[in-house]
């Protein structure tokens, strides 16, 4: 099981007693409602807008950054600086502020604080009883894959000491080691034990929280380090009883870790370019998952592994494409809980290369993700959805010879999307895309093969541990049918294994980042490997620990080319929406010719920023760039297009920017479709010994992907 075991150490980071330690298990540790409180309707824009010299603290004088702080465990409200004033209410800890005033009374500093920009219900706190926050950024546990446990160091100082020794790895394992025997050495704290489901779940999954509280940029390795807080927001009312679901939704319990094992499920989407070329490739694939279907027979576990496939091809605005391709997209299988390789073997036998050629060398693979990923906007009737929801495993093999259409195309299928968005998109569904890119001296002839290469080992990077590109001689049929059964067979393996209570263990040999030289077999373990702790760690309802603060570095420090620390933004329902309609009016106007370049791209980078900042901000005026640059300054992470300067916007001209506007107009649809997901976490305190509530729906929140921002 995933935990956090707290090493001794001097001193917390904070001073911390156990006192407060204590309180916040009985508080009820989450991030505040406030936090999330918006300027969602026009009347509160406004107001917020008219917020006068006696609005919150600025963090520069004449910017828009707000003072904030989160209330720590035992804080307590009071009516003014002085403890005898005590209102009796204690807040949530990592309730958020806005910061108006500051005092010292005998000895004792406190902040003056509201839970909105504009003063109502202002209120004392201790100074030491808060920690300043300036933006909305939270961290998320990476897969633990191949990267090791995360330590966590009382000082920055501590991390940079070790990313600075020659023998880095040595060290770091002598840290862990120490750590699980009790003994906090060299400034560390705490540590994550590898395996579980904190180890890459989502925070809302998992029941943890850490806001980043500040950063430094360090000169070792391009490694950040993050000073965080860490909260786990489940306390009082007990986990409900370990238990595995079937396909009709049956709940079994069970506390035994090997039955549990049994109960993994694994979905595998073929999209498969099936034009003029592909004959042979598309043969040796049905072999492939008849061999998969004989040896799940052969055990009785056909049911264990779900297959679907989608066909894709090109463009039929014009003949001989219009009357002969037959169609741009197509799904033969849907993938559903149950539906084993004998359906897929059933369908195969229609799925055939076409008898034309398309319109241009590149073909619209991204149709094809799109609708594997089962996007907002899919040209796809109820019994053609991909339900990945039943899968543990989620596995796209993307099959072709040829590059994407470009994002903007105007003859793709759905020229709003990008291959980043369906990178986000998958990331956030925890699909891993595994590209096969046939390379054929056609492809090399009409310089096809560099710009695909490209394009599919953006869409191979899996959150910053490895690359699941795969590129093969377009007349190596044997070698492509190698890495095809490989990969198969892996699965195949691993899920006879779990029908045998036997658990995998983590690749002894850490993995190549070089995709070209990795066996496509070690791949897929490593991310089988993942699924498994996530799925053991919700059966034994793993949790993170209840409240730290310390530094750590947001990769492996053995390993620095592999995340160990994700960053996301905590928005509330009410926030992306707002985010989504600011957006909106942007586009439109744009699109419309409304707009002067330089303000679209200002207005766009306006809301980026703020959201990442400060959501309660949205909805006032764009702007400068000098205070755009201030809010960037803030943050340690930033979305690609935030990096663009206004030249470099002005320079790319009118094309690449339709595209852009394209990839926000998705972004739009995506953000519809994720408030209408089951992301969102009701944050509402659960008081022990009283029954809970739900509050707002508006009110809920979830861990957006960076990626997601404009």
């Amino acid at each position: 099981m995933t935990m956090i075991r707290s090493a001794p150490a001097a001193a917390p980071v904070r001073h911390l007693t156990l006192v407060h330690l204590a309180l916040a298990h009985l508080a009820l540790a989450h991030l505040a409602l406030a936090l999330f409180v918006i300027a969602l309707l026009s009347p509160e824009i406004a107001r917020a807008q008219s917020a006068t010299a006696g609005g919150p603290l600025t963090e520069i004088e004449g910017s828009d950054f707000y003072q904030r702080v989160l209330s720590l465990p035992g804080a307590e409200l009071h009516r003014s600086p002085d403890t005898a004033t005590t209102t009796g209410r204690r807040p949530p800890v990592f309730s958020v502020y806005y910061v108006y005033g500051h005092s010292q009374v005998r000895g004792q500093d406190w902040v003056e604080v509201a839970d909105n920009i504009y003063g109502d219900g202002r209120a004392w706190l201790p100074a030491d009883l808060t920690v300043p926050w300036s933006t909305m950024l939270v961290m998320e546990y990476a897969p633990v894959g191949q990267r090791g446990p995360l330590l966590f160091f009382e000082e920055p100082e501590a991390v940079n000491a070790v990313l600075r020794a020659r023998d880095r790895e040595r060290i770091v394992n002598n840290l862990i080691e120490a750590a699980r025997q009790g003994r906090g050495e060299d400034g560390v704290l705490s540590f994550e034990e590898t395996g579980g489901v904190v180890g890459g779940a989502r925070a809302t999954e998992a029941g943890y929280l850490m806001p980043v509280l500040s950063f430094q940029r360090s000169r070792k390795l391009g490694v950040q380090l993050l000073e965080i807080a860490s909260l786990n927001r489940h306390a009082g009312p007990p986990p409900p009883p370990p238990s595995v679901k079937t396909c009709d939704g049956t709940l079994i319990p069970t506390t035994d870790e090997r039955a549990a094992l049994r109960h993994i499920r694994t979905g595998i989407v073929f999209v498969v370019d099936t034009t003029i070329s592909m004959g042979p490739y598309i043969e040796r694939l049905r072999e492939a998952v008849q061999i998969a279907h004989d040896e799940l027979k052969a055990v009785g576990l056909l049911d264990r592994t779900s297959f679907g496939l989608i066909a894709y091809r090109n463009d039929m605005s014009r003949e001989p494409q219009k009357s002969q391709l037959e169609y741009v997209t197509r799904v033969f299988q849907p993938l559903t809980c149950g539906a084993e390789p004998g359906r897929l073997l059933d369908r195969m036998g229609a799925v055939k290369p076409a008898r034309v050629s398309t319109r241009s060398f590149s073909e619209d693979a991204i149709a094809g993700l799109y609708e594997a990923l089962g996007g907002q906007n899919a040209d796809l009737g109820p019994a053609e959805r991909m339900v990945w929801e039943d899968a543990d495993a989620r596995f796209i093999f993307l099959i072709t010879d040829a590059g994407a259409l470009p994002a903007g195309d105007p003859q793709s299928k759905y020229p709003g999307v990008d291959l980043a968005a369906i990178h986000a998109d998958a990331a956030g569904k925890d699909v891993t895309i595994f590209p096969i890119h046939l390379i054929s001296k056609e492809a090399q002839a009409r310089n096809n093969v560099g710009p695909a290469t490209e394009q599919y080992r953006l869409l191979a990077m899996d959150q910053g541990q490895t690359n699941n590109y795969k590129s093969v001689a377009a007349d190596d049929v044997e070698m492509y049918d190698k890495i095809i059964r490989e990969a198969i067979g892996e699965v195949i393996t691993t899920v006879k294994k779990w029908e045998r209570g036997e658990k995998l263990t983590q690749l002894s040999v850490p993995l190549n980042p070089d995709p070209e030289t990795q066996p496509i077999g070690d791949l897929i373990v490593n991310k089988m490997f993942n699924v498994q702790q996530r799925f053991l760690g919700r059966v034994q309802g793993g949790r993170a620990p209840q409240f730290f603060e310390a530094w750590a570095a947001d990769q492996d420090l053995a390993n620095p080319d592999r995340m160990a620390l994700r960053a996301s933004v905590f928005l509330t329902r009410n926030q992306l929406n707002a985010l989504g309609q600011e957006l909106e009016a942007v586009v439109l106007e744009a699109q419309a010719g409304g707009a002067d370049p330089s303000q679209v791209l200002d207005a766009i980078q306006s809301v980026s920023a703020r959201t990442a900042v400060d959501p309660n901000l949205n909805g006032q005026p764009k702007l400068s760039r000098e205070k755009l640059q201030a809010f960037l300054n803030r943050l340690p992470y930033t979305p690609q297009l935030l990096n663009l300067t206004l030249q470099d916007w002005l320079n790319m001209g009118t094309q690449p920017q339709t595209a852009i506007l394209g990839s926000i107009k998705y972004k739009l649809n995506a953000y519809r479709e994720l408030s209408a997901s089951d992301c969102w976490t009701d944050m509402t305190p659960r008081i022990p010994g009283q029954p809970f509530r739900r509050g707002d729906p508006g009110l809920e929140v979830c861990a957006v992907s960076l990626e997601r921002l404009p």
